[in-house]
C-alpha cells in the first residue's frame, strides 16, 4: 500500500476549537496497518483517516493512561453504502470492548477507560467505502457535550440549481477535489439573531475561494481566498436565503468546514 499523508480538514468535530477547550486534531499517518505501527492518540483528540480500500485496517492507540477516565467515543464517516467497522480493545488485559458495524454516518459510545491501561481502536472500511474519509474522536467527559455533529457535503452540488440545502446551523463539511470542483450550498434562516460565519480550510498550503451572499438583498457578506479559518460577524435576517460557494485556488485535494454559529453560543 502507498503510503499517504491524509490532507484533509477534522471538520466534524473542528470547530470546539472555537471554544475556549483545546482539542487536538490530527491526519492519520500511514503505515498504521498493524498495531506495532498504530498512531498515537489522545483523550481530547481529532483524527482523520481515510479507507483505501475493503483491505485498508487503520490503528490507533493511546497512551498508558496515568488516571480512570470516562471516555466518550465519536465516529463520522461519508460513506455511503456499507460503512465501517470498528473494534475497541483494552491492550493491557487483551479485552474486546466494543465492535459497532458503522452504517449510519454519526456512532457514539461511552467507556470508562482505567488507569495504567492502554487502549487501541481498529478501524476497517467495508464494501462501497473505498476511498472514503471519516473522522474519529476520543473525548473526555469534560468535553464530550460540545463535540459538534457535522452534516457531510453530497454530490453534486456544483451548480445553484443542485445546491445542498442545510436544514440547519450545524457545521457542513466539503471537499474540493481539482480546479474543475465547484460546491453551492444554501440556507434559509429560521430567526433572526447575530451570527458569525466561520470557515475552515485545510492547512496553509492548500487555498479555497469562498463567498457567502445574502440571496434577498445581494449583500456579499463575506468573500475571499483562505487559508486556515476566517470568522465574519453579520446579523442573519429571518426568512433570508444564505448562499455558500466554495471554489479550489491551489493545492492537493483540500476538506473545509463552515458553519453559521449563533454569537451567544
Amino acid at each position: 500500500m502507498n503510503i499517504k499523508k491524509i490532507s484533509t480538514l477534522c471538520l466534524a468535530l473542528i470547530m470546539v476549537m472555537s471554544i475556549s477547550i483545546n482539542v487536538k486534531a490530527a491526519d492519520e499517518m500511514e503505515p498504521n496497518d498493524s498495531l506495532a505501527q498504530a498512531n498515537m492518540v489522545e483523550l481530547t483528540s481529532v483524527t482523520c483517516g481515510i479507507a483505501t480500500d475493503n483491505q485498508d485496517y487503520d490503528y490507533y492507540r493511546t497512551k498508558i493512561l496515568s488516571e480512570d477516565r470516562d471516555v466518550h467515543f465519536l465516529f463520522i464517516h461519508q460513506g455511503t453504502n456499507d460503512g465501517f467497522v470498528a473494534w475497541i480493545y483494552d491492550e493491557t488485559t487483551g479485552d474486546l470492548l466494543s465492535a459497532e458495524i458503522m452504517t449510519s454516518k454519526v456512532t457514539e459510545k461511552d467507556f470508562r477507560f482505567k488507569k495504567d491501561h492502554r487502549y487501541y481502536i481498529r478501524v476497517l472500511g467495508l464494501n462501497g467505502s473505498s476511498n472514503t474519509t471519516y473522522q474519529l474522536s476520543l473525548t473526555d467527559e469534560e468535553i464530550g457535550h460540545l463535540v459538534l455533529k457535522s452534516s457531510m457535503e453530497e454530490e453534486p452540488n456544483n451548480t445553484q440549481e443542485t445546491a445542498n440545502i442545510c436544514p440547519d446551523m450545524k457545521q457542513y463539511i466539503g471537499s474540493i477535489k481539482d480546479s474543475s470542483d465547484v460546491d453551492y450550498f444554501e440556507y434559509t434562516a429560521t430567526e433572526s439573531q447575530q451570527v458569525r460565519y466561520q470557515f475552515l480550510s485545510s492547512g496553509t498550503e492548500n487555498a479555497v475561494f469562498t463567498y457567502m451572499v445574502d440571496d434577498a438583498t445581494g449583500e456579499i457578506i463575506h468573500q475571499g481566498t483562505i487559508t486556515g479559518n476566517t470568522y465574519t460577524p453579520f446579523y442573519m435576517i429571518a426568512n433570508h436565503k444564505y448562499r455558500v460557494y466554495v471554489e479550489y485556488v491551489r493545492g492537493n485535494k483540500q476538506s473545509y468546514a463552515f458553519q453559521f454559529k449563533p454569537v451567544n453560543n
